[in-house]
């Protein structure tokens, strides 16, 4: 039902902002559901989507739904599970970018200097982003324009999270392998925020 008033042509051209939260090692099918489920449990986002899903390998599974913006906006989103063997597994939370045209006073490049409603966006995206923590620990979680694929957990470095080219959100065990050379935001569970 969510599933038909989605998808309409006019909301889905164009780029991305996602969430993008890695998972490793590849293959644990028990924690994705449990990601997926909290996805599902937080209210944030309503996607039609069953109790157990079954992920193979070199995968990608998509469900399309909306998100509930903390402004108010309810906007379109896909949600999609990529299974890479050998690598991680990865839950991607996508906005199009002309969903935020349609929605918003929106002004390309998207930054929160010209486009200051994108806080809402990233607060939304880094509530969701704890929420899934709290139930399926994560390796790395990013919040950008065309994120997914940036960097994953064995290869980020101090460099990118301090770079500013996005939002990082580090699991412990994570930011102390990393020593940043500046404090992160301290979230639930010991999670550390990187923002530009």
């Amino acid at each position: 039902m969510i599933q038909n008033d989605v998808i309409e042509s006019s909301q889905w051209s164009g780029g991305y902002y996602e969430l993008s939260i890695e998972f490793s090692p590849v293959g644990d099918d028990k924690k994705l559901n449990a990601a997926l489920a909290a996805v599902s449990n937080s209210k944030i986002v309503a996607v039609p989507i069953s109790h157990r899903v079954k992920i193979e390998g070199n995968s990608v599974n998509q469900w399309y739904g909306e998100i509930h913006i903390l402004d108010g906006k309810v906007l379109p989103c896909m949600m999609a599970v990529t299974r890479i063997d050998d690598e991680s597994d990865w839950l991607d939370i996508s906005i199009p970018q002309s969903a935020f045209e349609q929605a918003y006073c929106y002004r390309y490049p998207l930054t929160k200097d010209l486009n200051p409603w994108l806080n809402d966006v990233n607060v939304t995206l880094i509530k969701l982003a704890e929420w899934v923590f709290k139930e399926s620990p994560f390796e790395l979680a990013m919040i950008g324009e065309e994120i997914t694929g940036h960097t994953n957990h064995t290869v980020v470095t101090r460099e990118i999270i301090e770079s500013g080219s996005g939002i990082f959100i580090l699991p412990f065990s994570l930011h102390k392998k990393m020593k940043p050379l500046r404090r992160g935001i301290e979230l639930s569970n010991g999670l550390q925020l990187y923002r530009e």
